[in-house]
């Protein structure tokens, strides 16, 4: 309308395409480090999906599985665009947990005697599962065993925490054999040298001995 009151118009038809609407869910939200976790995308009227997993990776997949590089907190966030290019967005958070990590040292282990296991393993809230590779086993943190036979062993222990993270660890332990103490000694009259005839026997080397005479006088010597 101009001020001469002289009116003219114009008619354009608009189509407003429909947007894509963004959903989905990681198959867990909380993982211990080194697993991997599935996005189940729930999109609708999307044809292209767009990832980011919150840590530098990004991905183009329908349902794609992502497994992180350190522990933490991370957000994954989901672009989906549909033919005509119209855009949603969603987001969501996943839990990389840390996991436990297993150690454990062994006293020096001997034929039908006790062998302390002490753990050294780091982690909160733990339980512990021994293998001991003689068919005998333990939940104990520092568990004892006592091995029949010499020879080599492969102990295993599993650590699992509060949220089923788990770590293991293998040593092979030697089981030594028992040394048998013996000797013979002469009859001598008092105020003459007496010997003593070590005939102490081990299926291996004998490093140290300890002999007490038994009149306060010692020895270290063969």
């Amino acid at each position: 309308i101009n001020e001469s009151g002289c009116t003219d118009s114009i008619t354009h038809t608009v189509i407003v395409r429909p947007r894509p609407v963004a959903q989905f869910s990681p198959q867990a939200d909380t993982i211990c480090f080194g697993d991997s976790v599935t996005f189940l995308n729930s999109s609708t009227k999307a044809t292209q999906y767009y990832w980011n997993f919150g840590d530098g990776i990004m991905d183009s997949s329908i349902n794609p599985t992502h497994t992180y590089t350190s522990a933490g907190l991370f957000q994954i966030k989901m672009i989906t665009e549909n033919s005509f290019g119209c855009l949603d967005s969603v987001l969501d958070t996943v839990i990389v947990l840390p996991n436990p990590i297993a150690n454990f040292s062994v006293d020096s282990t001997c034929f039908n005697t006790s062998n302390s296991f002490t753990d050294l393993s780091s982690g909160t809230n733990l339980s512990w599962s021994w293998d001991f590779g003689n068919g005998n086993t333990s939940n104990l943190q520092n568990p004892t065993q006592i091995y029949n036979a010499v020879g080599s062993y492969t102990v295993t222990v599993i650590i699992s925490n509060s949220a089923g993270c788990s770590d293991t660890i293998s040593q092979v332990v030697f089981v030594n054999s028992i040394p048998v103490p013996n000797f013979i000694a002469d009859t001598v009259c008092v105020g003459n040298m007496m010997t003593f005839n070590n005939l102490t026997t081990n299926s291996q080397p004998i490093t140290s001995y300890f002999w007490d005479f038994g009149d306060g006088n010692n020895s270290y010597t063969n």
